[in-house]
């Protein structure tokens, strides 16, 4: 095993000669994920990466993601924590009919310039490992947060109208229900 390389590498190649590679990868690396994070956020992706060809014909990449990411919470913009753990397999394929062939338990990786970034590869599986949206595991760390201050007055709302009846749309219908069928029994 050896470090990631940075640049662009032939993955069909990598995989004849089983290459594998461990480590730790700096958030610096990997800028869309970067800009993602809370800005003072200091980290690294740890992974674990395996080429190999287990058919004449069929190359394979599989691999394992691990971080520890800080985002900006969605109810109250602080810093929330958040584990992303990823594993996948891929197997290389050169054209897009290759695609239909991929045996079941793989996904394919169309690979048309001949060369990938590793890099990239481990960047797009952290980004698909992150929650749609970033909120605090446990609500109460949100709390004195402007979300905190509105979703009080928000239930509080709700209790005051579900108080009374005069407050209750259903009760103003079955009003009008009620002078409706007074009317007709006027006619």
């Amino acid at each position: 095993m050896s470090g990631l390389p940075l640049q662009l590498v032939d993955p069909f190649r990598q995989a004849s000669l089983g290459a594998e590679y461990q480590g730790e990868l700096p958030f610096d690396k990997m800028p869309r994920l970067r800009a993602l994070l809370v800005e003072q956020c200091e980290g690294s992706v740890r992974y674990r990466l395996r080429f190999s060809q287990p058919g004449s014909r069929r190359y394979c990449l599989e691999g394992e993601v691990e971080t520890l990411v800080s985002l900006p919470c969605q109810r109250c913009f602080r810093p929330a924590l958040h584990q992303v753990e990823g594993r996948f397999c891929f197997e290389l394929v050169e054209t897009e009919a290759q695609v239909d062939l991929v045996e079941d338990g793989c996904e394919a990786l169309l690979v048309t310039d001949e060369r990938i970034s590793l890099v990239g590869l481990l960047e797009d599986e952290v980004l698909l490992g992150l929650p749609a949206i970033a909120v605090h595991d446990d609500i109460a760390a949100c709390e004195g947060s402007d979300w905190q201050q509105w979703m009080a007055q928000e239930q509080g709302k709700l209790l005051n109208e579900n108080a009374g009846d005069e407050d209750n749309p259903f009760a103003a219908l079955a009003g009008l229900k009620d002078t409706l069928a007074s009317k007709e029994g006027k006619e």
